[in-house]
């Protein structure tokens, strides 16, 4: 049951993106044995933060429970918000991320600066 709504999930996001990344998805679980790699990382949305007065004014959005249990996070750099017609922090249900897969205090990621490397399946 679980493999076929991952399946679901992952069909949706492509077509979400226009298929226009040729990568392997990925759960949020398996992203940090990818680091290093370029892949498609879909999961739920568990919370999300604007961090304006931190430096670099960064947007988290964490896949899996929600911060401090994350799995798996989504960083936007403030510099980077302006690209989106929405605020980043407002993204939530199933989504799906494309990016370099890199690690930050042990928790897998990926630094967003494109609207274009996330899709929903809302």
């Amino acid at each position: 049951m679980l493999h076929t709504i991952r399946n679901l999930v992952f069909l949706i996001c492509l077509a979400l993106s226009g298929a226009s990344y040729s990568v392997d998805w990925h759960s949020p679980q398996g992203a940090k044995n990818l680091v290093g790699q370029e892949a498609m990382i879909c999961g739920s949305v568990g919370s999300t933060r604007f961090a304006e007065d931190s430096r670099g004014s960064p947007t988290y959005i964490n896949l899996g429970p929600a911060f401090p249990d994350h799995i798996f996070t989504i960083v936007i750099w403030g510099d980077d918000r302006s690209a989106f017609s929405l605020p980043p922090e407002e993204i939530s249900g199933v989504i799906c991320v494309v990016g370099e897969v890199t690690s930050f205090r042990g928790t897998p990621q990926i630094v967003v600066s494109s609207p274009n490397q996330i899709s929903s399946a809302n």
